[in-house]
């Protein structure tokens, strides 16, 4: 029998199995198994990615979450070649996500002013699943504002295209949602039910403060607690 998942007033079937020798807790006479959370971001490209997860982990854990880190899993990939071991990698995540309940995503912008193209698709793809999208982010200012910027700095120009839209030097749109990156992502997010938090983070810990990420595994354990966020067996 499929695990059942819901959130808010949105629900389905999510076919679980239980990874990792996850814990199992016990509420009344329902048994609940710990949630399992996949950890997506950029962290992965870190000098030290491996001591990043292992503080995630810890946080997860201190909220009675297990996380899972996309580099945790050894892959054997002798013989290989770079593209051959670029795709292992990808499904190996993949895999990873169809067996974890939800997913938090790293929204910091990663090497220009959008976030990491990879963590974007990983949300796309739980959000496909059917499953919950929570995200963070260490920047406050809106994708509209950092792209402007990127522009400028590059020293592009940026033109009018009649009274209020802006168009970078290829003529192209800039969107002006007042979002934290596309629309699409933060779209998952909202339509989950959750919400992004967002730290303004000094440049040197742009990519390992944790302030935002723990306030993010918080809400989903606030979600959980109140019945909002719910995963059971039967």
């Amino acid at each position: 029998m499929p695990n059942k998942v819901t959130l808010s007033n949105y629900s389905y079937n999510s076919n679980f199995k239980k990874p990792f020798n996850s814990k199992t807790i016990f509420f009344g006479s329902e048994k609940e198994y710990t949630p399992t959370v996949y950890l997506a971001g950029p962290d992965v490209f870190a000098r030290n990615p491996l001591e990043i997860a292992a503080k995630k982990k810890k946080i997860c854990e201190k909220y009675g979450i297990e996380g899972h880190f996309p580099l945790e899993k050894k892959l054997n990939l002798e013989g290989l070649t770079p593209e051959q071991i670029g795709i292992k990698i990808s499904q190996t995540n993949e895999d990873m996500m169809k067996n974890c309940d939800l997913i938090i995503a790293n929204m910091t912008p990663f090497r220009g002013p959008s976030m990491d193209v990879g963590t974007g698709f990983e949300m796309g793809f739980m959000r496909a699943l059917g499953k919950p999208v929570y995200a963070y982010t260490n920047s406050v200012i809106s994708l509209y504002d950092r792209t402007k910027s990127s522009i400028r700095e590059l020293g592009g120009k940026l033109t009018k295209r009649g009274t209020d839209i802006l168009e970078d030097p290829k003529h192209m749109r800039l969107e002006n949602f007042g979002l934290t990156d596309n629309l699409m992502t933060e779209g998952a997010v909202l339509s989950s039910g959750a919400c992004i938090k967002k730290e303004s983070a000094p440049p040197n810990k742009v990519y390992t403060n944790l302030k935002a990420f723990e306030e993010t595994v918080k809400q989903v354990a606030e979600d959980i607690k109140v019945g909002k966020l719910k995963i059971t067996t039967k």
